[in-house]
């Protein structure tokens, strides 16, 4: 059963004048249903939160109540699409940021990070950047020196340029952070994705520090150097940008004119931003548009054409990973492609996989069937690395397109590596929400 105490003298909403005995079931009965799976709706979250953020020294009894609802929420947020998403990612931020609650939803951030049966590595980590708090700090430093994957190095860099611009980290971490960074730069493996967000970093680092400081870690790690001085904009992409705004409204409208402003911003922000932040919130600004649907088929043209030069390979990842957040299904039949042909690059296979999970529309078990063996095979040949990821990545997005019957067959497959299969059964055990 669920208990409560709090300070008597703090009000359940702030500025609210609402009769606080009824305030006070409508908790109960909210975190009743908290404790269920599956029975909270995304405004129940958000109200919920809302309850506790505004009650600063609320403290459920018992104590792993806290943990129940971190993880219920947590788990809905990484399987949830569209504005189911955005009210989860809220309800949890909030979490985070209350004095009391905060340790134990960073612990569940954390665990799931540390779970390698979980789909979820990015989300739990880049959620981090919520939370001031030491133990949110020491994790986010701790995967960024010693990542236990690459997408868990990509959420932790996530979280640490956000916890830089919120003055999180403490001065004698600055200079830590910075060679890490650095080194993020100078890796010539690093994807286009990860490197634009290195380039972010590393500015907004050496912005919080003082003139001198900054010329210092110039002088020791020229990377950063390179990455303060270098231009905010390339002329190629704002080309880029505003061609695809006026084609996309010349195919909406039907008759050429200038291109719009504000579109070909929101295009530039999307594909080409540095700020994972600003790209996030410009393919949703272009979601919920008129023209996602023209900008959407323009930018697979555009990619399509491209996968086969060094620059069009790069920043395969980016672009598909925009195409997903713009909520367009137009890009499917190009990762299919990719994912069943020949004559593609391991990166370009593994951005494509990476783009199917909460992707628009739905891939037919048939289709599905034949990516997974042409990348079984690919994966058979070279073991491991890359290989591997891409089939988790392929999984994830069976999982997402809600084909649970191949999800079992993967799960028994004993040709598939194991992290695989461990994927297939976490995709088994949770359901994304329906609100």
């Amino acid at each position: 059963m669920t208990h409560l105490l709090a300070n008597a003298d703090t009000p359940l909403r702030q500025g609210s004048v609402a009769d606080p005995d009824s305030q006070l079931d409508r908790l109960y009965d909210l975190l009743g249903r908290a404790e269920t799976p599956g029975a909270m709706s995304g405004p129940a979250w958000g109200e919920l939160t809302e309850i506790i953020a505004a009650r600063p020294h609320l403290v459920p009894y018992p104590p792993r109540l806290w943990q129940t609802l971190s993880e219920q929420l947590l788990n809905e947020l990484v399987l949830a699409e569209g504005i189911a998403w955005t009210q989860r990612q809220s309800a949890i931020s909030r979490l985070l940021q209350h004095p009391v609650g905060a340790r134990y939803a960073i612990a569940t951030c954390i665990a799931l990070a540390e779970d390698q049966s979980s789909a979820a590595v990015i989300e739990p980590l880049s959620l981090l950047d919520a939370s001031g708090l030491p133990a949110a700090n020491r994790y986010v430093l701790q995967q960024m020196e010693h990542p236990s994957s690459g997408r868990a190095r990509f959420g932790a860099m996530l979280a640490a340029v956000q916890k830089v611009r919120r003055g999180h980290f403490l001065p004698v971490e600055l200079p830590r952070l910075a060679v890490i960074i650095a080194e993020s730069l100078d890796d010539g493996t690093v994807g286009q994705a990860e490197r634009l967000l290195a380039i972010e970093g590393a500015r907004t680092l050496l912005r919080r520090l003082s003139p001198d400081a900054r010329v210092r870690l110039c002088r020791r790690l020229p990377a950063l150097a390179a990455a303060y001085d270098r231009p905010d904009v390339d002329p190629a992409t704002t080309v880029a940008s505003r061609r695809v705004a006026a084609q996309a409204q010349a195919l909406l409208h039907e008759k050429p004119g200038p291109p719009d402003e504000i579109l070909s911003t929101a295009i530039w922000e999307a594909v080409y931003g540095g700020n994972p932040d600003r790209r996030l919130a410009a393919a949703l600004l272009l979601q919920v548009s008129p023209y996602r649907e023209p900008v959407g088929r323009l930018l697979v043209a555009d990619l399509k054409e491209g996968l086969g030069t060094r620059a069009g390979a790069a920043s395969a990842s980016t672009v598909f990973e925009t195409l997903t957040r713009m909520g367009v299904d137009s890009h499917r039949p190009l990762i299919r492609e990719v994912l069943t042909g020949p004559g593609f690059d391991a990166k370009v296979r593994h951005a494509a996989a990476w783009a199917t999970p909460h992707c628009a529309g739905r891939q037919s078990a048939p289709a599905w069937r034949r990516i997974l063996a042409a990348q079984r095979s690919t994966w058979h040949r070279a073991p491991g690395g890359l290989g591997e990821h891409t089939l988790t990545g392929i999984i994830y997005g069976i999982g997402t397109d809600g084909h649970r019957d191949l999800l079992t067959e993967i799960r028994d497959y004993s040709w598939l590596p194991a992290s695989s299969r461990i994927m297939a059964a976490w995709m088994l055990n949770h359901r994304p929400p329906t609100v």
